[in-house]
């Protein structure tokens, strides 16, 4: 006889792959020197290139840490429960970092 798994599942951690090699990618870059990067063309400059590019780069990273929720066979209600339980345990561990 099957055992019945309660309809709750837990959204695996390998899911998040890409949005944490994003995030390192990010970390990198946005740790660069100033002098390291190239100037920007007066024409980019005018149109605020920079932070359309940061803009981008926060955009990504942030789909790409909801993605998962969005594709879980969960309910809407079920959801938003992960994703507060999930808070619940970062803000438990991160006064210890």
């Amino acid at each position: 006889m099957k055992d019945i798994q309660p309809r709750e599942q837990m959204i695996r951690g390998k899911k998040f792959i890409p949005g944490i090699a994003w995030f390192f990618l990010v970390l990198v870059l946005i740790c660069l020197p100033g002098k390291e990067i190239p100037e920007v063309t007066d024409w980019l400059g005018k149109i605020y290139f920079d932070k359309w590019v940061h803009t981008g780069l926060f955009a990504i990273l942030a789909f790409l840490f909801m993605y998962p929720f969005l594709k879980a066979d969960l309910t809407g209600k079920e959801k938003w429960q992960h994703e507060a339980s999930s808070k619940d345990q970062y803000w438990k561990t991160a006064p210890l970092c």
